[in-house]
């Protein structure tokens, strides 16, 4: 069985649950649930009656998965060998890494997926992996969100825009505040729920557990153009520089990297603001 690394004050308790050929990881609240999967083939969800698919790449494919009147998304990471392997045995398989992100968000009340459950066959080190977490019903990217949001007129103003970036900027702040910082961040993996609510639900490259240590607060006047040391690539989406003493901070425009990955899909534009 793999064991669930607990960082101080990160999770939730965890109880092991064997599910026919399964072995899962969950808290208390989920055991009668995944009792319930002994039949469910991950391995070929297709056949799951009532399972939906609803993106995938390389490496893993993601569904919506009904499990009795319960509705899950199952995050289904295919067998790994050679790097990702070496990767797998100095930080853990994949989908444990981002169970234990899940379950730090979870206790430290931050807006990210809730865990559910993760899985994998009993004995089996290099097989399939399974994550499962709570579905968020009716959400919509942010990039989507961003593209939909207009005034009762139909169109848009500045006032409207703002409110989006400021939005997107706190909460920022906020996971980082509670020593939660995700790598992989872009508008696809940032979730608006029915109540306007912003949830991370991507977090296979976070860390957490990292003690923020300062808090830079930045004048106008402290501000300067983008200069030609910048690359062309990432250019288009600077807006100034701050020199401070030990550092260079770099300040983005959020309405363009978010306008422009919804259209272009470029997901690594916005891990520069994190």
């Amino acid at each position: 069985m793999e064991s669930t690394r607990k960082r101080k004050g990160a999770a939730h308790p965890v109880v092991t649950v064997d599910a026919g050929s399964w072995r899962w990881a969950c808290a208390p609240k989920w055991q009668a649930l995944i009792s319930e999967t002994a039949e469910i083939p991950w391995e070929s969800l297709p056949r799951h009656a009532g399972a939906e698919l609803l993106t995938e790449n390389e490496l893993r494919s993601v569904w919506r998965v009904p499990i009795g009147e319960q509705v899950v998304v199952a995050k289904v990471f295919r067998p790994f060998g050679g790097w990702a392997r070496l990767k797998a045995r100095l930080f853990g398989p994949p989908g444990k890494r981002e169970f234990e992100a899940a379950q730090f968000g979870q206790a430290h009340q931050l807006s990210v997926v809730r865990p559910v459950a993760y899985g994998s066959r009993a004995g089996d080190k290099t097989g399939i992996r399974v994550l499962l977490t709570e579905e968020i019903p009716d959400a919509q990217s942010l990039s989507a969100y961003w593209l939909d949001k207009a005034d009762s007129s139909g169109g848009r103003t500045p006032a409207i825009d703002n409110a989006i970036v400021t939005r997107a900027a706190a909460f920022l702040e906020s996971l980082h505040r509670a020593g939660f910082v995700p790598a992989d961040l872009h508008p696809e993996n940032i979730l608006v729920d029915r109540g306007d609510r912003l949830v991370l639900v991507d977090l296979h490259k976070a860390r957490f557990g990292v003690q923020v240590t300062e808090v830079l607060r930045i004048s106008a006047d402290q501000i300067e153009p983008p200069s030609n040391m910048i690359a062309a690539g990432g250019s288009d989406y600077i807006v100034g520089i701050a020199k401070l003493e030990s550092k260079l901070v770099l300040l983005l425009d959020l309405e363009r990297v978010l306008t422009t990955v919804s259209a272009e899909g470029s997901p690594e534009l916005l891990a520069a603001a994190a």
